[in-house]
C-alpha cells in the first residue's frame, strides 16, 4: 500500500489530518508532532497549497474541499487494507506441526518454520511456542495449543528464470543449465510457467511442483520461507510479472527477480 510505503505520501496525509483537527497550529508545532524539521513542514505545506489541498496562510490553514476528499480517500484505502490484511491473520488457539523429536502430551515446544513446514521442537526456546496436546514421534504430526509469540520467519523470494527464445523447440537441452542455476540460487521448489519451462525442469531432474496456478502457489511458498523458481519463455515470464504486480497491489507481498538463462544480470522487484 503506497500510503504506508511512501514517506512523502504518509507525511502529507498526517499533515492534513493534524490541520483538519487544529487549523491554527504553527509550523514548529506541526514539526514537533510529526517529528520532522520546520523546513520540511514548510516545503510540504507549499506543495499541498500548490495542489489545491490547502488554503490560507500563517496563523490559520484550512483544508479545501479537495483536501477533505483526499483525506477521505486515504482513510477508505486504509480501511480496505486493514480489513483485507486482518482477514489473513485470524486468531489461532491451536495448530498442527511436524514433530522434530519425540514429544509427549504437555511438553513445551518451540515452533519454527523449516523448509516450508511448521515444526515443533520439544523443550526448545523459540519466539513462538506452545504446549503439545498429544504424543508424536519425529516426523509425525502433533497438535499444539496454548500458543504464544510469532513464528520467526524470513519470507523467501521468487526467481523468474527466462529461457532463451532459440531453445523453444529444444528445451530439454537446457536441463543442465537450469539445474546448475537452481542449485546456485538454493531453490527449494520450482514450477514451469509453460510447456517449455516444465520440459526444462524435467530435463534438469527437478520436480515441477507448481503445476496448477504457479504464481499463486509461488507466493504461498515464499510466505512460508521457501525460495521459489518459475521457469518459462519471455511472454510467460512477463505475464507472471503482471500477475505478481496485481497481487502486490492487493496486499500480497512477494519479492522477485528476473534472470535470463545464460546471462548474469538480473532485474529485481
Amino acid at each position: 500500500m503506497r500510503l504506508l510505503r511512501d514517506l512523502r505520501a504518509s507525511t502529507e496525509f498526517l499533515l492534513l489530518l493534524e490541520l483538519s483537527r487544529a487549523p491554527r497550529l504553527r509550523q514548529r508545532e506541526l514539526a514537533e508532532r510529526l517529528e520532522i524539521t520546520p523546513q520540511a513542514v514548510s516545503q510540504y505545506l507549499h506543495e499541498l497549497r500548490r495542489r489545491g489541498l490547502l488554503a490560507g496562510g500563517r496563523g490559520q490553514l484550512r483544508l479545501t474541499s479537495e483536501g477533505i476528499e483526499y483525506l477521505h480517500r486515504r482513510f477508505e484505502e486504509l480501511r480496505e487494507f486493514v480489513v483485507a490484511t486482518t482477514a489473513l491473520l485470524p486468531v489461532i488457539a491451536e495448530t498442527e506441526a511436524y514433530a522434530a523429536g519425540s514429544i509427549e502430551p504437555g511438553d513445551s515446544v518451540g515452533l519454527r518454520m523449516e523448509r516450508g513446514r511448521l515444526t515443533a521442537h520439544p523443550r526448545t526456546v523459540a519466539p513462538s511456542r506452545g504446549v503439545a496436546l498429544g504424543a508424536a514421534e519425529r516426523g509425525e504430526a502433533v497438535r499444539v495449543g496454548s500458543l504464544e509469540g510469532i513464528v520467526d520467519l524470513k519470507p523467501g523470494a521468487i526467481l523468474l528464470l527466462e529461457l532463451p527464445p532459440a531453445f523453444r523447440g529444444g528445451a530439454r537441452r537446457l536441463g543442465p543449465s537450469v539445474r546448475t542455476r537452481l542449485r546456485s540460487a538454493r531453490v527449494d521448489v520450482a514450477g514451469g510457467l509453460d510447456p517449455w519451462g516444465a520440459t526444462a525442469l524435467e530435463a534438469a531432474g527437478w520436480p515441477d511442483a507448481l503445476v496448477h496456478a504457479p504464481v499463486q502457489s509461488a507466493i504461498s511458498a515464499v510466505q512460508r520461507g521457501l525460495q521459489v523458481a518459475l521457469v518459462g519463455c519471455e511472454a510467460d515470464v512477463q505475464m507472471a510479472i503482471r500477475e505478481l504486480e496485481e497481487l502486490r497491489a492487493e496486499g500480497r507481498e512477494a519479492r522477485w527477480r528476473v534472470e535470463h538463462l545464460g546471462e548474469a544480470r538480473a532485474r529485481r522487484r
